[in-house]
C-alpha cells in the first residue's frame, strides 16, 4: 500500500547503504525485460510467485530499469551497456564481475538527471535519465531493502519511498 511519498537525500541513501551493509553481497545477476537487470543480494530466500511456481531471490534488491545505462570496470572501461546488454553477455561477463562484491553506493546527482551505484570491486553503474525521444524513463532504478521497503529513483524527484512494501521481504526480514 502506498503512502504520502518521501524524497530521500544521496546522504539518506548513504545511512541506509550502511545499516543494510550484512545484506548488500551480490549472488547474482539477471536480464529481465528487455535491458533491465535484476541484482540479486544478501541472502536467499524462495517463495511461491503463483502455486508451483517458485521463485529465488535476494533479501535485498537492486532492479536498474532505466533506458541509458552503462557498466563500468573499475578502470572505467565499458563492459555493458542498455544498448549491448544479451543474456550472453549478462552470464559470461556481468554476473561473474558482480559475483560477492558488496554495493557500496547509491546517488543521484539532481542537476544531470543521472544515477550512478558503485559496487567493492570499483565495478560502477550509471544511468542517465531519458527525457524525450522514443523511450521516456519512468523509474531508472528500484532498490527493495531487507526490511521490505520498495525505494524508487526517477528523473524528477530521485530517490523516494512511497510507502510501497514487499511483503515477502518484509516477512524475511521480521524472521531474522
Amino acid at each position: 500500500m502506498a503512502g504520502p511519498m518521501r524524497l530521500l537525500s544521496n546522504s539518506d541513501l548513504t545511512h541506509l547503504i550502511e545499516s543494510f551493509a550484512e545484506y548488500l553481497t551480490c549472488w547474482k545477476v539477471g536480464l529481465q525485460y528487455g535491458s533491465q537487470m535484476v541484482f540479486d543480494m544478501g541472502p536467499m530466500f524462495e517463495h511461491q510467485l503463483k502455486p508451483g511456481l517458485p521463485v529465488t531471490e535476494g533479501s535485498c534488491e537492486l532492479i536498474l530499469e532505466g533506458y541509458d545505462w552503462k557498466i563500468f570496470d573499475r578502470m572505467r572501461d565499458l563492459i555493458a551497456s542498455s544498448d549491448t546488454v544479451s543474456e550472453e553477455i549478462v552470464r559470461d561477463r556481468i554476473d561473474p564481475a558482480f559475483l560477492k562484491t558488496v554495493l557500496q553506493s547509491v546517488t543521484f546527482n539532481r542537476q544531470n538527471k543521472e544515477l550512478f551505484i558503485e559496487f567493492s570491486n570499483g565495478l560502477l553503474i550509471s544511468s542517465a535519465a531519458q527525457l524525450s525521444g522514443e523511450y521516456v524513463d519512468d523509474t531508472l532504478c528500484i532498490l527493495v531493502l531487507p526490511d521490505g521497503r520498495v525505494l524508487s529513483c526517477d528523473a524528477r524527484n530521485g530517490f523516494y519511498w512511497d510507502g510501497s512494501i514487499s511483503e515477502e521481504h518484509a516477512k524475511r526480514y521480521a524472521k531474522a
